[in-house]
């Protein structure tokens, strides 16, 4: 071989492998290119994602906003409901009690019942709700008010059309 040849030669491997490493550059740019446009599509996707996560919180935090200013700006009929009812609460949990004349507070299961309705009615005006909750809650704060209040030594009134033992 010559040395004309042989350069010749060289050059040819070299330009083969300049043009086999450009190649495999080539795709590796256009492999790193697809992955850059999925990523971006999944950017685009978490972006929608979010915008909607973000409108739904603030559409409730409008409406929460909403119904504390509601509750907040209670008239003064909503405030007697509220008040009337726990203080009959505890009135009939006491003489209920009173007039069964025993030493268990039976008033109060159905207290805890009262308080759990007017808990669980959501469809219901929240005055309405807590008028309930608060009713019950206190029937039984009554119930046991007159159990502990009044000992076996103390003389106890009649039950109705009975006399006092």
């Amino acid at each position: 071989m010559t040395p004309e040849e042989h350069v010749m030669s060289v050059e040819q491997a070299i330009g083969e492998g300049y043009q086999r490493k450009v190649g495999e550059l080539q795709r590796e740019l256009r492999k790193a290119q697809k992955e850059a446009e999925e990523r971006a599509k999944e950017a685009d996707q978490l972006k929608t994602q979010n915008a909607i996560v973000v409108r739904d919180a603030t559409e409730q935090l409008r409406r929460a906003d909403a119904w504390v200013a509601q509750a907040a700006g209670g008239d003064w009929k909503q405030l007697t409901l509220v008040i009337g009812g726990a203080v009959s609460g505890f009135a009939l949990g006491y003489y209920i009690q009173r007039a069964a004349n025993v030493r268990v507070p039976f008033m109060s299961l159905l207290g805890v019942a009262l308080l759990g309705t007017g808990m669980l009615m959501p469809r219901w005006h929240w005055s309405s709700r807590l008028a309930l909750a608060s009713s019950g809650a206190l029937m039984g704060v009554g119930s046991v008010m007159y159990v502990l209040t009044v000992s076996d030594d103390q003389e106890r009134p009649a039950a109705a059309g009975g006399e006092t033992p």
